[in-house]
Formats: structure tokens, sequence, C-alpha cells
């Protein structure tokens, strides 16, 4: 399913409980493949870093990768 809107203040249903992968797109931006909480794994869905940054998941997951981590850790 595709999951079209990202937690807002009125509505936290969608949460970043896990980021599992990254790729880079066509433009040579990152994506991270997300998965959400309280979804299956089949839910997974591709997203911006702006849509996952500011997340422990995606604090967690740079820590692994030194070339995420040296790009997108907070200044």
């Amino acid at each position: 399913g595709e999951l079209q809107q990202i937690a807002s203040e009125e509505d936290e249903e969608y949460v970043v409980e896990e980021i599992v992968n990254h790729r880079l797109d066509e433009d040579g931006e990152h994506e991270f493949e997300v998965k959400w909480a309280g979804f299956e794994v089949e839910e997974n869905s591709w997203e911006t870093f702006e849509t996952v940054k500011s997340t422990i998941a995606l604090d967690r997951y740079i820590e692994r990768f030194p070339d995420l981590k040296e790009k997108y850790k907070e200044e």
C-alpha cells in the first residue's frame, strides 16, 4: 500500500520504526527503506531523507554507514 501521509501533529499514524535499507535515486539522492511501526514488512516504502530526518531510526541507521554518517550527521 502507498503511505502518502507522514505523521503530522494531529495524526501520529505513521511512525518510522526502523530503516532497513538505502539506495541512490536517479538524481543521486539517498532514499531510505522504511519499516513503519504497526505495519507489516510488506508495507515498507522508500522515502526521501526529508521524510526520515530527525528520527531515531535514521540516527541508528547512519551509525552503521560512515559515508551516510558523514553526509547526514546533525551539525
